[in-house]
């Protein structure tokens, strides 16, 4: 099977912990971006006693919490491997550890049962992989924001597909997002037990202002100040950001930034000549010794089976070291 899904970044977001994991969750916002991410399904047979990986991220075996848990709990269905290509490491905050999931979850499903209903598997795998998301800490909202597209995609309500209530607006067209991605950082885990507290208190405070004019413009606004009370945006970063980019800022060419995780998102007017704004963000690469990640468009698109031709049976002709 052959699945396409955009990044998901979020901007700001309040978390929301319930007993029941499909009622956990998150509100708050945040972008769809591509280049996309895409991933293939190889069904395993005859390993003769080899140890599986699940998962493989940009030619590397890569261990997904998520993933291994719901294939432990859920021994009886078919061993998948899944392979993924993404523009963005793991790690960073794009949501791949979602795509991840939901990729692997559907696979073992749907193999598992045979033809069936694609939008009864595709609401299975996306409950699936929300809880699993959920027991291990790796994303709160995304897998929502995932299922759902639109662009810009808010969560009004925490909870899983079929308990929050999401909704989508459309960003329009003319934005480009430059991305940068810092070296080191924190993991999803420990950034949303260290930071429980703030993330609750000025997640609250960015939503209630977004929510009274929803709008990208607003979105970025917001997510910045965000990243900066919850200290993602330092204040050395910023006045980096503001030393390079301040021309363009004040020529309307540049819409604003925000930091998520280990991503610095700078938001550039993409129908003008982006040729002017390119040096300066590449400084500011340069400067902070910054991974340049590329140049992203928002898309409407979601997380998306596009082939379900059958699976090709065997074991994966190369193994590569777990990390």
């Amino acid at each position: 099977m052959i699945y396409r899904a955009p990044l998901h970044v979020s901007g700001f977001w309040k978390p929301a912990i319930d007993s029941d994991p499909l009622k956990s969750g998150s509100i708050g916002a945040g972008v769809l971006l591509a280049p996309e991410i895409s991933a293939g399904s190889v069904v395993l047979e005859d390993l003769g006693g080899r140890e599986i990986c699940y998962t493989y991220i940009n030619n590397r075996c890569i261990h997904i919490d998520p993933v291994e848990r719901f294939a432990k709990d859920f021994r009886g269905l078919a061993k998948v491997s899944i392979y993924i290509d993404s523009p963005v490491p793991i790690g960073y905050g794009g949501a791949l550890s979602a795509v991840s999931s939901l990729s692997y979850i559907y696979s073992a499903l749907s193999t598992s049962a045979g033809s069936g209903d694609p939008s009864k598997l595709y609401s299975e795998a996306s409950r699936y992989a929300h809880i699993y998301e959920v027991y291990s800490l790796t994303g709160l909202g995304d897998v929502a924001a995932l299922t759902t597209g639109g662009g810009l995609v808010v969560r009004l309500k925490p909870g899983g597909p079929g308990v929050g209530e999401v909704i989508s607006i459309d960003p329009g067209e003319g934005l480009l997002v430059f991305v940068l991605g810092f070296r080191s950082g924190y993991s999803t885990r420990d950034m949303l037990r260290g930071l429980m507290d703030r993330f609750k208190l000025y997640g609250e405070r960015a939503f209630s202002s977004f929510i009274r004019d929803p709008s990208i413009d607003r979105f970025i606004g917001e997510s910045q100040r965000f990243s900066r009370n919850v200290g993602f945006l330092t204040s050395d970063l910023e006045d980096l950001l503001k030393k390079h980019l301040g021309s363009s800022i004040r020529r309307g060419e540049v819409a604003g930034y925000f930091v998520k995780k280990r991503l610095l998102l700078i938001f550039v007017y993409g129908r003008r000549d982006v040729g002017g704004v390119s040096e300066p963000i590449l400084s500011v690469a340069r400067d902070l010794d910054l991974d340049y990640l590329g140049i992203y468009r928002l898309t409407r698109k979601r997380f998306r089976v596009e082939s379900v031709e059958p699976h090709t049976r065997g074991s994966p002709e190369k193994r590569v070291s777990h990390t």
